[in-house]
């Protein structure tokens, strides 16, 4: 019975979170700036799946597999909920309780009463926010994602958002490495190599985002590049080649951790949509990545907003002018669009200051 339960709740979340990408597939207007989000969809659905099938057979790696996949689905539930959340927060509850399902095969004291102490701590803060609508069949789910709210935060939302997809992914990996009956130590000098090809490796990975960065100049990303978000980029290139090298050479959960964090880093920093987008007919707008990384440690809490105006030159050859400014908390940026050409971009006082 506790084989049947597990498996039909983490096939009904692989199905959940495949339909969710199937959704956004279809109402997107930017596939092409979902795909990297659809790709990580379907390879949540298929974390699901595959950890299934293994259960019976590998009933250890199926466990690791299936905790590392509802981690990333609650990270991918929570940042695609806005515009998916009918499917994706039901798909990430549903494999929250495949997770458990699967942990409780088969039944153990230990494991029961942690998941009736979760399951308690789920209701008891779910109840008195959601009230009767807690009983909806997709809302139901939400006492087994409990801990995801904590994501909502607006200070920390970005930072602890990507900062669980890279230990899901890292849970992943863990679960993907083969076990070996004797695993060999690295050499002093295999160390040295990992060190410099690590280097190397970020120092290739700032090189590609800064020429990345210039040759979108309809966009504000060259003039968002910041220390800060280099060092991110750096770091994510060096532990992710490190954690790769070091995986293959001798694995362990440690280079596991290495790659999954790694990889995750880039991903945040090479997906990330700059904050100014000029385009023939309009501005599309977001929030500079370094803001949204210094948020995270300011806890006063922080809100956005956009504003601006256009118009159209009326001069020969001559396009529409659009301006305006982007402001969340204690930053202000000034910026000017010439047709779909940005050619102002600065970060200004806010006033009173």
């Amino acid at each position: 019975m506790s084989l049947r339960i597990a498996r039909l709740l983490l096939v009904a979340a692989g199905a959940l979170v495949a339909g969710t990408a199937l959704f956004i597939t279809a109402a997107s207007q930017d596939r092409v700036s979902a795909a990297p989000w659809l790709i990580l969809l379907l390879l949540n659905a298929a974390g699901f799946i595959g950890a299934a099938l293994l259960l019976t057979r590998d009933p250890r790696r199926a466990q690791i597999l299936a905790i590392g996949s509802a981690l990333a689905m609650a990270a991918l539930g929570t940042i695609t909920g806005f515009g998916a959340g009918m499917l994706s927060f039901p798909a990430a509850g549903i494999g929250a309780a495949g997770a458990w399902a699967a942990l409780l095969h088969p039944p153990r004291r230990r494991a029961v009463i942690a998941f009736l102490v979760y399951l308690a701590v789920g209701i008891a803060i779910s109840v008195p926010t959601m009230g009767a609508a807690l009983l909806y069949p997709w809302t139901l789910p939400f006492i087994f994602i409990w801990p995801a709210r904590l994501l909502l935060f607006p200070s920390s939302g970005i930072v602890a958002i990507y900062l669980l997809l890279g230990i899901a992914v890292s849970v992943v990996l863990v679960a993907a490495v083969p076990r070996r009956p004797v695993t060999a130590r690295l050499t002093v000098g295999q160390w040295m190599i990992a060190g410099a090809v690590a280097v190397i490796a970020g120092a290739a990975a700032v090189a590609t985002f800064n020429v990345l960065a210039l040759a979108r100049p309809s966009t504000s990303a060259r003039f968002e590049i910041d220390p800060l978000v280099l060092g991110v980029v750096f770091i994510g290139g060096a532990l992710a080649a490190a954690g790769a090298l070091t995986l293959r050479l001798s694995p362990s959960p440690l280079s596991a951790v290495a790659l999954g964090l790694g990889a995750t880093a880039l991903f945040l920093t090479f997906t990330a949509r700059p904050a100014v987008t000029c385009q023939p007919n309009g501005v599309g707008q977001g929030m500079p990545l370094s803001w949204s990384l210094r948020s995270a440690f300011d806890f006063r809490g922080t809100s956005y907003s956009s504003g601006g105006s256009s118009g159209t030159s009326m001069g020969p050859g001559s396009g529409s002018v659009s301006s305006g400014q982007i402001r969340s908390g204690d930053h202000v940026a000034l910026y000017r669009c010439e047709g779909d050409q940005l050619v102002e971009f600065r970060e200004v006082a806010p006033e009173g200051r």
